[in-house]
């Protein structure tokens, strides 16, 4: 597979996907493990929250190693061992059981996030292979909300896990055609062109709390979006078919910033993304099926545009690979932040228009504070 081609590009972006690819089931989780009896709002929220933070300590441990180890290799053991792990939790229905199994779910997800993320770096153009990443969630996420939403009153979680299973099966078919994607070495002949580089601290730091805090904000509205909507009676097949329209019209967002690339720079998207997406939480808390709908689909095509710009805010400040990997960390922290926080705010007796209103205003934080470390990059670009 020829490295800088689209089908790799596709293929690349499975690799982070495989470990994070359940986040885009979350109310469908989420709901289906509060229907269990052993389960209540707030465990079901904790569990995946575990799942979550499983993945963030996976990206942080594996960033002192990601370029040392063969990344092929890993990430086929690392995939092997989701699969293992999804299967593994079909047969679980105690809280405490599951959360200790998707924590560790979680590690290897955000294990095999980082070493995707450093590939995805050496292989350029980081900002569209993530679009190409974000468009696979959104399609794989949607058909899992349209088929499964009808089925879990019936069948619980159960589906979900198996459909988790199926995708780490894909991933692993793909990997053996992938490019080699060596990081670079620099020579005393080529030394201008193939040293390494870093962007600075102060402006690396900007960029990942831009990052957590829009991954915590949209997580934590998107978390209990069936909830808020099952408060003005709202059925599952109606939210579910809903999700699945966002999530598949996001697509067409995710690609068209696959295509666009960085034409209008990073500030742009980043900045009127985010705003956006903010709006489109607050018309969530409208007790309206038709609200809910224009919401849902405004949301899934503003997160879709916005997340590639943020990733490769922090993907494109070094050339090594390595803080794409603490960018994987910190987006995933950020996921994982977002569902604990709305369940602490639950415990403390707060609504879910309390969780939507937080939600909001963590992604208007987040807007404001891509501004500098898109400047940056803009600048860096110009004078290449």
């Amino acid at each position: 597979m020829q490295a800088d081609s689209v089908a790799a590009r596709f293929a690349l972006g499975m690799i982070p996907s495989c470990g994070i690819i359940y986040a885009n089931a979350t109310p469908l989780i989420v709901s289906a493990l509060e229907q269990s009896a052993e389960f209540t709002a707030e465990t079901a929220g904790f569990v995946f929250s575990a799942n979550m933070f499983g993945t963030s300590l996976g990206g942080l441990l594996v960033i002192t190693v990601v370029r040392v180890l063969p990344w092929r290799l890993s990430c086929i053991l690392l995939a092997t061992c989701i699969a293992c792990l999804d299967f593994a939790s079909v047969w679980i229905e105690h809280p405490t059981m599951l959360a200790a199994v998707r924590f560790a779910h979680g590690l290897t997800g955000g294990a095999i996030m980082g070493f995707g993320s450093m590939v995805i770096a050496r292989a350029g153009n980081a900002d569209r292979t993530f679009g190409i990443m974000i468009a696979i969630q959104m399609v794989i996420g949607g058909i899992m909300a349209a088929w499964l939403a009808p089925l879990i009153s019936v069948y619980g979680v159960y589906p979900i896990w198996v459909c988790l299973i199926v995708f780490s099966l894909v991933c692993l078919s793909v990997l053996p055609f992938l490019s080699d994607y060596q990081a670079p070495r620099a020579t005393t002949k080529t030394l201008a062109k193939t040293s390494t580089y870093r962007a600075p601290l102060a402006t690396v730091v900007l960029a990942g709390l831009a990052l957590f805090a829009y991954q915590a904000g949209e997580m934590a509205a998107y978390t209990y979006i069936f909830e808020h909507g099952q408060t003005f009676g709202l059925s599952d097949s109606f939210m579910g078919w809903t999700s699945a329209a966002s999530l598949w019209i996001g697509v067409f967002a995710a690609l068209g910033a696959a295509y666009w690339s960085t034409r209008y720079g990073y500030v742009l998207p980043a900045l009127v993304g985010g705003l956006l997406t903010a709006g489109a939480i607050f018309l969530l808390i409208y007790p309206s099926a038709v609200a809910y709908l224009v919401a849902s689909i405004a949301f899934g095509i503003c997160f879709c545009a916005t997340i590639p710009y943020l990733l490769s805010l922090i993907t494109e400040m070094d050339n090594t690979g390595q803080l794409a990997s603490i960018g994987a960390f910190v987006s995933s922290l950020g996921l994982a932040s977002g569902p604990f926080f709305a369940a602490v705010l639950l415990g403390l007796g707060a609504d879910y228009v309390g969780i939507l209103t937080f939600a909001a205003i963590a992604i208007i934080c987040s807007s404001l504070l891509a501004v500098s470390p898109g400047r940056y990059l803009e600048k860096a670009e110009h004078n290449e």
